[in-house]
């Protein structure tokens, strides 16, 4: 009986409401995406974090997004830059950039 009570009392302060309309809301708020932290990249002094970038390509009509890495400090001033895999979303095409010794990021345009 106090199910009952309870029930005629939610619906009565949802305004009317049909019942089917009440568990469709809560279905979908059940299944709507929990909001996550963004990653924390970990400190290394020997080492410096590039975060996502666009970079215009050669042969390309639009910049593409470079995704975030970690470039290795040398001891000559340079960086020591991994093989950086870039996909294009409306060609589909992917870009790879070899890796290795470049220029620190705020002195080159390129991944």
């Amino acid at each position: 009986m106090a199910c009952t009570i309870v029930a005629g009392a939610l619906l009565s302060v949802n305004g009317g409401s049909s019942t089917a309309a009440l568990v469709d809301r809560i279905n979908k708020n059940s299944l709507r995406a929990v909001p996550t932290a963004p990653d924390i990249a970990p400190f290394r002094p020997d080492s410096a974090w590039v975060p996502d970038r666009y970079v215009v390509v050669p042969g390309q009509s639009t910049p593409v997004m470079v995704p975030g890495h970690w470039e290795q400090r040398l001891s000559n001033g340079q960086v020591s830059v991994p093989t950086i895999v870039v996909p294009d979303p409306t060609t589909g095409s992917i870009t790879v950039f070899p890796g290795g010794t470049k220029e620190p990021i705020e002195s080159r345009q390129g991944p």
